[in-house]
Parts: C-alpha cells; sequence; structure tokens
C-alpha cells in the first residue's frame, strides 16, 4: 500500500499520535503531547504515515538513548519506543515503511544504531524485526514493563526482547544487503510443538543436549493474542518456557539473527546462530 512518511512537527499530528496510541493499547495514560514536542525537538525522530487523504494512520515514536556510561566514549542510540497502527490499516506493510523512514533519518542524523523492545512471543513483530529489516538481538529482559493491563499485555509478565539494528550502511544498501541474505540448510530444533492453534504445548526436553555451534530453530506461537483469548495459564506456560531457554542460549553465545515463517498453522521459528 502506498503511504507518506513525514517527520512529525505540527501540534496537531502530534495529538493525532495522542489519539492513535488511545485506540491501539485501550488505555488513558497515552504519551503526553509535551513530551511529544519536546523529543521532537532534542533530537527524537517522531514519524507519521499518512493514507492519500492525508489521515494519520500509523505512527513511530523514538529518542536518544545512550551506553557504556562507565567508558571514555558514551555510545549514544536512537531509543525506538513506540510503533503503531491504526486496526484498518495493519498488515499492509505500514510498520516496516515506518522503520524503514526512521533508519533513513537516523542514518542521516549521525545515530549509529537503533534499539528497541518487543514481546517475543508475537511473531508478526518478530518477522519484521528479524527477517524483513535484519535486525539481532542477545538480551532478554523480564517482566520489563511491570503487569500492564491493556489489550495487547493483559494476563502474563511483559517479558521483552532488545532488538538491535545497526545503521552502518545507507538505506539503499542496508536493503539491499537483506534482499540477498542466504538461508541455512541445516538446523536443530529446539523441542517439539503439537497440539492445535489455540492450544498449543512446546516439549522443550533437555537444553544440555542441544549440538554445539550448529544453528538453531526455536519455537513460537502463530497467534499467542489467541492463546490468550482462550487460556491464559497455557500463555503463561509459554512466556516462562520461553524465558528460560532463550536466557540460556545467549548466556552461551547464542543471538537471534533470523525469523522463518512456517507452512504449519501452529507455529514459526526463531533463528539462532553463534556466528554473525
Amino acid at each position: 500500500m502506498s503511504v507518506k512518511i513525514k517527520i512529525i512537527k505540527s501540534i496537531k499530528h502530534f495529538s493525532d499520535i495522542e489519539d492513535i496510541y488511545g485506540d491501539i493499547w485501550g488505555v488513558s495514560n497515552k504519551v503526553p503531547l509535551h513530551n511529544l514536542i519536546t523529543v521532537a525537538r532534542h533530537g527524537g525522530v517522531i514519524l507519521g504515515a499518512f493514507n492519500k487523504q492525508e489521515k494519520m494512520i500509523g505512527f513511530s515514536y523514538g529518542f536518544p538513548g545512550v551506553n557504556d556510561l562507565n567508558s571514555n566514549i558514551p555510545k549514544i542510540y536512537l531509543c525506538s519506543h513506540i510503533l503503531g497502527v491504526i486496526k484498518e490499516y495493519r498488515n499492509l506493510g505500514i510498520g516496516e515503511e515506518l522503520k524503514w523512514a526512521q533508519y533513513d533519518y537516523a542514518y542521516k542524523m549521525g545515530y549509529t544504531k537503533i534499539l528497541w523492545t518487543f514481546d517475543p512471543l508475537e511473531a508478526i513483530n518478530a518477522k519484521l524485526n528479524f527477517h524483513k529489516l535484519g535486525a539481532i538481538s542477545n538480551e532478554y529482559i523480564e517482566n520489563c514493563y511491570g503487569f500492564i493491563n491493556d489489550h495487547l499485555n493483559k494476563g502474563i509478565p511483559t517479558d521483552r526482547l532488545v532488538v538491535d539494528w545497526e545503521l552502518k550502511h545507507s538505506l539503499v544498501q542496508k536493503r539491499s544487503l537483506i534482499s540477498s541474505k542466504v538461508d541455512a540448510r541445516e538446523y536443530f530444533e529446539v523441542g517439539k510443538v503439537n497440539g492445535t492453534v489455540d492450544k498449543i504445548e512446546w516439549e522443550l526436553g533437555n537444553l544440555k543436549e542441544i549440538p554445539c555451534n550448529m544453528i538453531l530453530k526455536l519455537p513460537v506461537p502463530v497467534n499467542i493474542q489467541k492463546i490468550k483469548q482462550n487460556n491464559t495459564d497455557l500463555a503463561r506456560k509459554w512466556r516462562y518456557q520461553f524465558r528460560e531457554v532463550m536466557r540460556t542460549l545467549f548466556a552461551s553465545g547464542y543471538k537471534i539473527t533470523d525469523f522463518i515463517a512456517s507452512t504449519t498453522e501452529l507455529n514459526h521459528f526463531y533463528i539462532l546462530s553463534k556466528n554473525r
């Protein structure tokens, strides 16, 4: 779908972002208008996606962050905190276009990387982050935001993966590198999945039996929201199992490097390797 991506500057458009945020997450604690304006004026990247009628249908919100504070040269990055698209325009590639526009603006502003968090059980977001955008992850945060009682997070801890998107290349070069990436031919699948779409179980087995240095396939449900609606206990079990596996694999040197959509209706796969 053809959309127009713009840097947001006007108070009206900042107010539109507040409204979209409320519509998506169904909560009253929106990002304050004054916060959006201040971030935009001081190195942040706030973008809006507009349809042909010039109606805002999505946005992304990022602000400057810093790590390695104890080093002689702290590193500045863009923290991409929120991205949202209104319901009737989802699954049309608008989120991806917002991310690529964010990449382009951040690269031209001198940022060297973009970091953000997302729920690792949300397969659609995982596919975007790792397969389409070419980001990586090797950091897992338990219950990152505490317990949130909104539409998407209700019922289970807010565990998050930290996504690391390096800005070493221009936009054109980066997209070319991703399109030319070659998939591996052999993987080791961690555990086995069985059941139905809304009652999918993961039999983990012994994590110590994972072969060293093989590329791994890690299953994730196709639709965690559907599981939560029907069986909160099962969704919580997936959260705790996934937490255990990710923390174990990250500690042994693995990182997420890709995501593969499978042909089954039950699950897709994260791809993890030690060399990249």
